[in-house]
């Protein structure tokens, strides 16, 4: 049975919208044991490190080493992917898949079809900012943030009314229709907003919303179940997030897919979603360097340097959770997200 070892690069659990990270990076590969020590053999020999886990930091600090790992003639083309999330986008896309979605879903209309819900995402992240002003616009979706997460460490949560107060002065300054549209569309949440409060308090030990690891673990599990067409099962470096009823939820979620899903998520072959310690396992050490390599490339492309993200280009998933059109072109050599 197919092994996927993965790692993650900048997650920070819930905390999206005000995260040190603006990218999470998630590596993957279907190296065996013997190839995996390889690879980190030749990582040390080639920057002259001698940590017994070798980091992405000292790779990427090395151009020649990147090119060599990521080269045609390297070792890991074709057996590595990496998903990138966006977490700017991933949050407004959840204030669609939490709120305007159930909302639809209620109603009888599936967002999910057509494409619907992510255009309505895009949207609302390619031109809330603009229209509503930076300040408006971050109030929004770190209030939004602190409502909807499962727990908060610092400070206390968001309320419903305050959620909804902020959505009343953001549709009240709007001025780009596509925008206030999609406002109106919220303000009419404020039950389903309700009733995700009760959700969460009265099942927490459910799988956080709002995780973007759990997203890119999601999308991971699609693009390998493609590749290989056999079942297969995720190895994945220990997460405290990665609770035995988040994994089961998962890897459940993944087998059975809601009937919503289906024609754009068909059920995976998917066996386990296995956590080790990667200080042991050299597959998750590779993974963990993908992914911090991925990373790398994704916050330069946001900051206008495209010099990474062509390297890196081969092996950035399609379908990572991103909306900003001109650095996706450059990540992923496709004119747009989902097109």
């Amino acid at each position: 049975m197919l092994q996927v070892a993965c790692d993650e690069s900048g997650a920070e659990g819930e905390n999206v919208a005000m995260s040190h990270h603006r990218v999470l990076s998630h590596g993957s590969v279907d190296l065996t044991i013997g190839e995996a020590g390889a690879v980190m053999a030749e990582l040390r020999e080639r920057t002259g490190s001698r940590a017994r886990e070798l980091k992405s930091d000292a790779i990427v600090s090395r151009p020649h080493v990147v090119e060599w790992l990521l080269s045609d003639a390297g070792p890991l083309l074709g057996r590595a992917e990496i998903v990138l999330v966006d977490k700017q986008y991933f949050l407004v896309a959840k204030v669609v898949d939490l709120l305007i979605e159930e909302l639809a879903h209620s109603r009888g209309e599936n967002l999910y079809a057509g494409d619907k819900a992510r255009r309505m995402a895009w949207a609302l992240f390619r031109e809330g900012k603009r229209d509503l002003g930076e300040e408006l616009w971050t109030e929004m979706l770190q209030v939004f943030n602190s409502l909807m997460r499962m727990k908060q460490r610092k400070g206390t949560k968001a309320t419903v009314d305050e959620f909804f107060d902020v959505v009343e002065r953001a549709h009240r300054r709007s001025r780009r229709r596509a925008v206030s549209d999609l406002l109106a569309k919220v303000a009419a949440t404020r039950t389903h907003a309700d009733e995700f409060q009760r959700f969460i308090i009265e099942n927490p030990q459910v799988s956080p919303s709002l995780d973007p690891l759990v997203a890119a673990i999601t999308v991971t599990a699609r693009s390998w179940a493609g590749r290989s067409r056999r079942a297969f099962e995720l190895l994945h470096d220990e997460q405290a997030m990665l609770t035995p009823s988040c994994v089961e939820e998962t890897v459940s979620t993944l087998r059975r897919p809601p009937r919503e899903f289906l024609l754009l998520a068909p059920p995976v072959q998917i066996r386990d979603i296995v956590l080790a310690d990667s200080r042991t396992d050299e597959r998750i050490q590779v993974a963990d360097v993908v992914a911090g390599v991925g990373r790398w490339a994704g916050l330069a492309s946001l900051e206008g340097d495209y010099g990474p993200a062509k390297v890196v280009r081969p092996f950035i998933s399609r379908e990572s959770l991103w909306a900003d059109i001109p650095t996706f072109r450059v990540l992923t050599g496709r004119k747009e997200p989902g097109g």
